[in-house]
C-alpha cells in the first residue's frame, strides 16, 4: 500500500479568516481532516478504531505557514505518517503538505501521535495498526525537531477562555484544534492579522473538558518567538510558541 495520499480541494470561505486567506486555526482543521482521511484509506481511522475502545491522540504539532492560499484557491494536498518510533511503538509522526497547483510550498508540518485503548487502559503498539504491506514514505515535510519548551511560567494571564460544549470532541475531550482557537480568541481581528504568524507548535499535556476555564500567559522565547502557556487553575494544559 502506497504511504502517501495525494489530492487537489479549494480553499473554501469555512476555512478563511478576516484576511480572506487559509485561516491558522482552520490550518490545524484542515491538518487533522488529511489525516482522518488518510487513516480511514489505511484502515486504521475513527470508523476503524472506535469500535475496539480505541482512539488517536495528538501531542505534539507544528505547521510552517509560507504563504497562505486565498479564498477559493485550488491547492494539493499531502500527508503521510513517517513511521513508527521506537522498539515500543507508542509514538509516530504525521507529515503534511499544502502546496499550490504549480507545486509552490504554501504550508507544511507535522503531528506527533500516539493511540490509546481506553478498555485495556493503556498505549498501544502502532507497529499492530499498519496493514502488513504498507510502505511508509520516509519523506519528511518539517525535518525539523520539536522544540522543547520549558513549563517554568511566571507571568499573569492575559487573556481567559471558557470551554464551550462545541469545543470537545467525541471523547469528551476539547479537541487539539479548539485549542488553537481559543488562542487565537486572545486577539481581536485587527491584532490577530498584523500578528501574521508564519509558524507555530503547541504541545499537549493534560485535557480539557466543557466549562473548564482556559488562562493563557506569555512570555519572550528564542529567536523572535513568543511562547505561550494555557492552564486550568494553575495546572498546564497546553504549551505553544509561535512567530
Amino acid at each position: 500500500m502506497d504511504g502517501k495520499m495525494t489530492w487537489t480541494s479549494v480553499i473554501t470561505p469555512s476555512m478563511c479568516d478576516a484576511s480572506g486567506r487559509l485561516g491558522v486555526p482552520n490550518s490545524f482543521d484542515l491538518f487533522m481532516d488529511m489525516a482522518s482521511l488518510d487513516s480511514d484509506r489505511i484502515g486504521n481511522g475513527v470508523r476503524h478504531l472506535l469500535p475496539k475502545g480505541r482512539f488517536w491522540v495528538t501531542t505534539k504539532t507544528v505547521i510552517r505557514f509560507h504563504k497562505r492560499p486565498q479564498i477559493m484557491d485550488r491547492v494539493e494536498l499531502s500527508t503521510w505518517p513517517e513511521g513508527v518510533e521506537g522498539i515500543k511503538g507508542l509514538k509516530g509522526n504525521r507529515d503534511y503538505l499544502v502546496r499550490s497547483l504549480n507545486g509552490e510550498v504554501l504550508l507544511d508540518g507535522k503531528t506527533e501521535w500516539t493511540m490509546l485503548d481506553k478498555n485495556a487502559n493503556n498505549y498501544v503498539d502502532l507497529h499492530t495498526v499498519y496493514p502488513e504491506d504498507f510502505e511508509f514514505c520516509e519523506e519528511q515535510a518539517c525535518p525539523q525537531s520539536y522544540f522543547k519548551i520549558k513549563d517554568d511560567f511566571t507571568e499573569a494571564p492575559f487573556a481567559s477562555y471558557k470551554v464551550q460544549a462545541l469545543d470537545t470532541d467525541f471523547v469528551g475531550h476539547m479537541n487539539n484544534v479548539a485549542y488553537v482557537r481559543a488562542f487565537a480568541d486572545c486577539f481581536s481581528s485587527e491584532e490577530w492579522n498584523r500578528m501574521d504568524i508564519k509558524e507555530l507548535e503547541i504541545h499537549f499535556r493534560r485535557p480539557c473538558f466543557e466549562g473548564d476555564v482556559l488562562d493563557f500567559s506569555r512570555r519572550p522565547g528564542q529567536d523572535g518567538y513568543t511562547e505561550v502557556r494555557a492552564s486550568v487553575d494553575g495546572a498546564t494544559k497546553v504549551i505553544l510558541r509561535y512567530r
